[in-house]
Order: structure tokens, then sequence, then C-alpha cells
């Protein structure tokens, strides 16, 4: 009886179906294909948000990574690594094959040291200046207080070694307190942060560069840039800075010579000066106006310390170079000088150019004592 009532309503569906119109047929198809197919995904801006967040994240870039790898250069203040190994260069006799070691701390030692990069060994400006002026300076560095002077250069030891020994006979000096360091893979300089691509074909090398070290700490520290320059990391900088007093005392002669020449130039022209001899054309004398120009102008230019030297140059010029008077005209009818006159007037021209020689002399002398007084205050 069900199997029957189901037929009979399976038939009275289709009879349904079949009476409607072909409109609603299509209605109803378009619905029942509605419903068939998937939602449509929301075309908005906070679906993206999730495909980002399960994205991988990219790998930095190579040359970022490359940046923070490098270490950091030290400074003034920087603490240096006491345990960093170091390979000294000396010459061994035999097949010894395991170089000498020890520690940059054992090296530097206690107290002031010294520890100067040079890019390569035979290269010019190491070869001809920076090495050997070490080698000569070494003694007075030791006076100083320096307890080691060391020179690393990224050569093996067999380089280091031989190029010390060539440039020490070549300067004529033995040097005991030059201690060579070689950094053949560039761990040193690299630690410290002091090498760079020297180009030339030379590729990576310790930079050129001079640090002092009071008990490991980093007291003063230069660098100059590339192969050739040599300034600021040589052993008279060195030296300037290990005694500044020295440095100081030198500075003050060389200004006071400077002063000196350029006053005396300017004043007294072609002026006789003492220990020099005379120039044999006649000094031409310039207007009063014209040397006190001259003097106020090179006082002004050497500073406050020469304008009291510059004074007295002016005033001894000034009684120098002053126009003389003219000679009173002579009568029309001279009388014929007698011969004890003329020997007379011969024997005073003789006599007034020593003395106007001394005069000059004397003036520059007071000029110079004057200026040294000036530059002492």
């Amino acid at each position: 009886a069900e199997v029957e009532a189901a037929e009979v309503e399976a038939a009275e569906v289709e009879a349904a179906e079949a009476a409607e119109p072909p409109a609603s047929k299509k209605a109803a198809a378009k619905a029942k294909g509605r419903a068939a197919k998937p939602p449509a995904k929301p075309k908005n801006a906070a679906s993206k948000p999730a495909s980002r967040a399960v994205r991988p994240a990219a790998a930095p870039a190579p040359a970022a990574a490359a940046a923070d790898a490098l270490p950091a250069a030290i400074r003034v203040g920087s603490q240096l690594p006491p345990d960093l190994t170091v390979e000294l260069a000396v010459r061994s006799k035999g097949r010894q094959t395991i170089p000498p070691t020890t520690t940059l701390g054992a090296l530097l030692g206690s107290g002031t040291s010294v520890l100067v990069g040079m890019p390569g060994a035979f290269t010019p400006t190491c070869n001809d200046k920076h090495l050997p002026g070490l080698m000569k300076a070494a003694g007075r560095f030791a006076r100083l207080g320096v307890s080691n002077v060391a020179v690393v250069t990224t050569n093996d030891r067999f380089v280091n070694a031989g190029w010390a020994e060539a440039v020490a006979a070549a300067a004529g000096v033995d040097s005991p307190n030059i201690t060579m360091v070689s950094d053949p893979d560039g761990a040193l300089v690299g630690a410290l942060g002091l090498s760079g691509d020297m180009g030339s074909g030379l590729g990576a090398r310790s930079q050129r560069f001079a640090l002092v070290s009071e008990e490991s700490t980093v007291t003063f520290l230069e660098v100059d840039p590339g192969l050739d320059r040599l300034s600021k990391t040589s052993a008279e900088a060195l030296g300037s800075y290990l005694d500044p007093a020295q440095a100081k005392k030198e500075q003050g002669l060389r200004t006071i010579g400077g002063a000196a020449a350029a006053l005396a130039a300017a004043v007294l022209g072609a002026s006789v000066l003492p220990g020099l001899t005379p120039v044999a054309a006649p000094p031409v004398a310039a207007p009063p106006v014209a040397a006190e120009r001259s003097a106020e102008d090179a006082a002004g230019s050497r500073g406050s310390l020469t304008l009291k030297a510059a004074e007295v140059a002016k005033e001894a010029f000034s009684r120098e170079a002053a126009p003389k008077a003219a000679p009173e005209a002579a009568p029309e009818a001279a009388k014929p000088q007698t011969k004890a006159e003329a020997r007379g007037e011969a024997a005073g021209a003789g006599k007034e150019e020593p003395r106007a020689a001394a005069a000059q002399s004397e003036a520059v002398a007071d000029f110079m004592k004057t200026l040294k007084a000036s530059l002492k205050e």
C-alpha cells in the first residue's frame, strides 16, 4: 500500500510540472543552479591581510646581511681584545711550519704601546717612508715610556721578517723595539674594524692606521686613507702626540723663524742681515709710508704676538731708510781740491759704509730679541 501511495504521489508531481508554463520552469532551473554553485569569495580588502599573514617572511638581502656581519671599528676609548691570537713575523731556521704566536694583550703589554697597521710589505709608501720612519723613531719612543711598537700587515711572516731586515739595513738602523706582526687571514685587522680594499689589485688589506693604547685602552687613533697617503699615522705625528711639550717647542721655533724671515724681508728688503754677505747693489729706500704699511701688514698676518717686533723693525727701518737731506749746491767757481782733501773724503766714505751695515745689523738683532720676548709672552 505504501508503494502504491508513493507511485501515485510521484505521478501527481510529474503531472503538475508538465502543466507549469515555460517561464516558471526557467526560473526554477536558475534557482536550482544558484543553490548548487559554491558561494563566491568576497572581493574586499579584509581578505588580503589573511593571505599575507600566512605567506612566509622574505629572507634579508645579502648586502644587508654582510653589512651587519662586519665588526664595528674601534675608536678612542675602546678596549682592545686581549685574548686575540696574533702571529709574530720572525725568520725561523730549518723547516718550522708552526708559526710563533702570542696574544694581543701579551704583545702590547702594560703601560703605553703603539700598534701601526700598513697595507703591505714593499709597497712604496710603507717601504720608503712609513716603516723607516718608525724604526728611526723607536729609540725616542722608548725614552718617552713606550713599552713596545708593533707593525702589522696582512703579509705572511716570512715576507714581513725579510722586509723588516731589508728596511733596517737600507735605513742604517737597528731597532729592536719594532715587533713585526703578520695577519695573513686578516683576523686581527678585521676584529679591529680596520681592514679595507686597497685597490690596485691588492684586495683586502690592513688600512694605514696608528693607535696608542694605555693598559689596552685606545687613547689615540688615526687612519690615513688609501695606499699612498702618509700624514696622520707617521712617526712624526705619533711623536707629537707622545711628546706634546717638544712638539709645542718645535712649533714655536718654526713660528719664530717664519715670522723673522717674513718681517725682515718685508721691512728691511735687500738690507744686510747678520751673518750674510752684503748685497752688491745699494738698497732702494722705500717711502716711510710704504715701510709702515709693509710692517703693519706683516705684523697683522702673524698675529698680535709679533706686533712689538714689527714696531721695532719699522722704527729701525725708518731710521735707516729715511731720505737724506739734499746736499747744498756747489758754487759756480769751485776751488780745485787738494790731495789731502781728496784723501780725507775717501777715508770718510770708506768709514760710512761699515757704520751703516753695523746699524742695520743692530736693528735686526733688536728686532729678533723683541720678537722672541713677545712670543714667550
